[in-house]
């Protein structure tokens, strides 16, 4: 049995925890650790199986499970940072059990999968990549590392979305557009052609914001 911690304790940690409840047997794990450096609410926690540690750092071993509990791309790479400082290991993709996943499917290391999202056949997600809640990713679709999803994205198939990238909620990708690492797609907006890196967009269609 492992040990998993998960660094961040906002909302979205807790929106975490819930995967790790609804799949503990299946991922071996015997304690649950929720640490964060600067807690304000530990409240959403209460009367949860889990054990509250208030640095980063804290009961972090070698052998111990990590997922990093940020719902932003550059803060979520920082905070694994810490955790590779610490020899962990980042834990295997968390997959909610109401998430639909297609054939072909495949997840590196510290991604998750929220509830309700339907992943197409073939889709690949890189390391710590986040999708939540709604969401949907089209066949054939690569996601790289440290991309954030929020609810109720729509990503069509054959999609590049570059690492970093932030998908802001209810936004839709069409076909075969890239988006460039580092870019922000504003809520709501239609990404109809390719995405600078670096750079953010927002409205229907899609403009660079000046």
């Amino acid at each position: 049995m492992n040990r998993l911690v998960i660094l961040g304790g906002g909302g979205h940690a807790s929106d975490l925890l819930a995967i790790v409840e609804a799949a503990r047997a299946e991922l071996g794990v015997s304690e649950v650790i929720v640490a964060d450096d600067q807690w304000s609410r530990t409240d959403r926690f209460d009367g949860r199986d889990v054990r509250l540690a208030h640095s980063l750092a804290e009961g972090l071993a070698d052998s111990d499970l990590f997922v990093v509990g940020v719902g932003y791309p550059q803060p979520r790479r920082s905070v694994a940072a810490v955790a590779a400082g610490s020899t962990t290991i980042a834990c295997p993709a968390l997959v909610h059990p109401s998430a639909a996943v297609a054939h072909g499917m495949v997840a590196d290391e510290g991604s998750a999968v929220f509830g309700m999202v339907w992943l197409s056949p073939n889709v690949r997600l890189g390391r710590h990549v986040h999708v939540l809640y709604g969401s949907t990713i089209g066949h054939d679709s690569q996601i790289g590392d440290f991309v954030s999803v929020m609810p109720g994205a729509r990503i069509a198939g054959d999609v590049v979305i570059e690492p970093g990238v932030l998908i802001g909620s209810a936004a839709t990708v069409l076909q075969g557009v890239r988006v460039g690492a580092g870019a922000t797609v504003g809520a709501g907006a239609l990404v109809t052609r390719d995405v600078a890196p670096g750079t953010t967009v927002v409205g229907i269609p899609a403009k660079e914001r000046p």
